[in-house]
């Protein structure tokens, strides 16, 4: 199997980086992108802006949580 290697530019930061696909998932269209320090990619995102999404996201989360709880509902 040979290895597909790219140069990508990230959708959020427009940092350019290499990224290969390193085989498929179970489902077989499903490519694996794997970035030059071993993380993965998410679709046209680089590993550090989708840490930095799910964080906001799961602080969000949190804090909606936390504000129903304290009115009572």
């Amino acid at each position: 199997m040979s290895v597909e290697i790219q140069k990508r530019r990230c959708k959020k930061c427009s940092k350019e980086a290499i990224r290969a696909n390193v085989g498929t998932y179970t489902k077989k269209s499903s490519k694996r992108w794997i970035g030059e320090d071993g993380k993965q990619w998410s679709g046209l995102t680089c590993p550090d802006c989708q840490r930095n999404r799910a964080c906001v996201n799961m602080r969000r989360l949190r804090a909606e949580r936390k504000g129903s709880n304290e009115s009572g509902t």
